[in-house]
């Protein structure tokens, strides 16, 4: 089971209301999924700066699904680190996440030096190539 960080009980509430199986259930699991997100990188990164938008909609997923994320993400803890290495660490952070419904992650990792060398601007998303909402 996934346990959200705001807790088990109140997890667990939320089971008993919408019902162990089906729709109802993945349905409040995706309505969650960009707030845990931000939990955990918030917890484990300290950023300067985070930004998790859902870009579901761009995607052939159901409606007000939260599968696909473009995270920016600004933290000292990038420093002196490879781009992989820092991808690693965000997919590492979130690989619970994707047994339970998150499927694609935009990752743009930066330092606060390559930040405000971008002018604090987020990269700009790509269209999707396979097909959108249904």
């Amino acid at each position: 089971f996934f346990i959200p960080a705001w807790g088990k009980d109140y997890f667990l509430l939320r089971i008993i209301i919408c019902g162990s199986r089906g729709w109802r259930q993945r349905h409040w699991l995706w309505q969650m999924m960009q707030q845990e997100i931000e939990e955990r990188l918030h917890q484990a990164l300290a950023p300067i700066h985070l930004e998790v938008i859902n870009e579901s909609h761009m995607h052939a997923v159901a409606r007000d699904a939260e599968t696909h994320f473009k995270v920016v993400v600004v933290s000292r803890q990038f420093e002196g680190q490879l781009l992989l290495a820092r991808h690693r660490e965000v997919n590492a952070l979130l690989k619970p996440l994707f047994v339970h419904g998150l499927h694609a992650l935009a990752l743009h990792t930066m330092t606060p030096d390559e930040w405000f060398e971008r002018g604090g601007e987020s990269p700009a998303s790509p269209e999707c190539l396979g097909g959108g909402a249904t």
